[in-house]
């Protein structure tokens, strides 16, 4: 298994290594072989003008030491003067012609137009005079051979300290700046917890450029999870105000839709909900064909207790009167208050004989209780009106059935209160 870390696994990556060393290798690449063109170019100049020096040095003391033999025709003199000549490496052609253009002698193969070869010539001079010519030819190819193994042996040379100088900058780059980088650009990435908290900063000890860096970017990021704790301080507290503030309004709206929905003094239901329950019951009731009643109260002669003993006491014969209506119907009977001293029991799932039976406790139950105030004991009679749903005589809506619990109080009231009337004893005497 081999290393699987970033730093590792960026070394195979096109990244800022791999392109500084790319622009340093063809950088390196091209000015050193300008460099060496030149210098080649400059060397072999110098060879060739120095081999033509050479050459003129020798055509002049050659020419000089064959004057006298060109003048005397001593042809086998001149012919070894020229074996001689053409023993050098880098002379290949020797030729002494005569005062007329005759051939005298003549050495070697003479040039024609060959590469790295030249034909060069002189007068043969005596005491001022012409007395022959003497030509040579002069051949570079051992010079050129020599220079181009040099330029070879050159050109690895530079290609060795290019290898060398790329291998180490690759180090360099990869211990002095690509490791810092990869060091920074981790803390950076850093992952965040799920408060909003910087875990990690960036280790690096170093005293340059990079070191600055790390440290600076350490120093913001404790001010960052500075800022980011007391921000979270703020909104925790926020969130706590709010989350107040909410139970508050929650408290506050239920206290209003039980201020909208009670009587403020007795604790029951008030008008206001007695007709919204009152129109959907007698909807279920018409539509499953259940018996509904209700049972309309009214306190008699409830005048005479305020005049007598105030409106306090009055209040507190309501509440009384309240907490007894409710001792004594059902859990499922739902009890209002709709006037000053009316009240109203919605009986569900209870025919007349049920209802007037229950109309019958709470009147007997009131006449015989002792109500305790602070003015003393009070004595009530209560009239009460009841009407049963469905009714085949009646008209079946909520605001009829309420009419006529109505028309039984008042039935009740006029035969002189304290009694019970059914809205159906009505409906009979009307038909007799």
């Amino acid at each position: 298994m081999g290393p699987k870390g970033p730093e590792f696994a960026g070394i195979f990556r096109f990244g800022v290594r791999q392109k500084v060393i790319l622009v340093l290798v063809l950088v390196l690449i091209g000015a050193m072989s300008l460099s060496g063109w030149l210098l080649y170019r400059s060397q072999r100049a110098q060879v060739e003008q120095e081999i033509l020096h050479n050459s003129e040095v020798i055509m002049d003391y050659v020419s000089k030491s064959l004057a006298f033999s060109v003048v005397g025709y001593d042809y086998h003199t001149i012919q070894l003067h020229l074996e001689q000549l053409i023993a050098f490496e880098d002379i290949v052609y020797a030729q002494v012609l005569s005062p007329k253009g005759n051939v005298m002698a003549e050495v070697g193969a003479r040039p024609h137009n060959e590469p790295g070869a030249e034909l060069i010539g002189t007068d043969i001079v005596l005491n001022g005079e012409a007395i022959g010519r003497l030509a040579l030819g002069i051949s570079n190819t051992r010079i050129i051979e020599k220079l181009d193994v040099q330029r070879d042996q050159l050109i690895t040379r530079e290609l060795l300290i290019i290898v060398l100088i790329a291998i180490g900058e690759f180090v360099a780059l990869s211990w002095i700046i690509i490791r810092p980088v990869t060091r920074i650009s981790r803390g950076m990435t850093a992952t965040v917890n799920e408060s909003g908290t910087i875990d990690q900063g960036i280790q690096i000890d170093s005293h340059d450029e990079f070191g600055d860096m790390a440290s600076r970017f350490n120093l913001l990021r404790d001010r960052l999870n500075d800022a980011n704790a007391r921000l979270q301080s703020r909104i925790q507290m926020a969130d706590r105000k709010l989350e107040d503030t909410n139970q508050e309004l929650l408290r506050a709206n239920e206290e209003l839709k039980r201020i909208a929905l009670t009587d403020g003094l007795t604790g029951l239901f008030n008008r206001r909900h007695f007709e919204s329950l009152l129109r959907s019951e007698v909807q279920s009731s018409l539509r499953y064909g259940d018996s509904y009643s209700l049972i309309l109260l009214d306190l008699d002669h409830f005048k005479e207790v305020n005049d007598r003993f105030g409106h306090d006491v009055g209040d507190d014969v309501l509440r009384q009167v309240a907490t007894l209506i409710q001792d004594i119907v059902r859990n499922t009977d739902v009890v209002c208050r709709i006037g000053g001293e009316e009240f109203v029991v919605l009986c569900r799932h209870a025919d007349r004989a049920a209802a007037v039976a229950a109309a019958e406790k709470i009147r007997a139950r009131l006449e015989a209780t002792h109500l305790q105030t602070a003015a003393g004991d009070v004595r009530l009679t209560t009239s009460a009106g009841v009407a049963t749903i469905p009714d085949p005589g009646t008209q079946q809506d909520a605001r009829e059935f309420l009419k006529n619990a109505d028309r039984a109080l008042y039935r009740s009231k006029k035969q002189g209160r304290n009694r019970v009337t059914h809205y159906n004893e009505i409906e009979l005497e009307a038909h007799q």
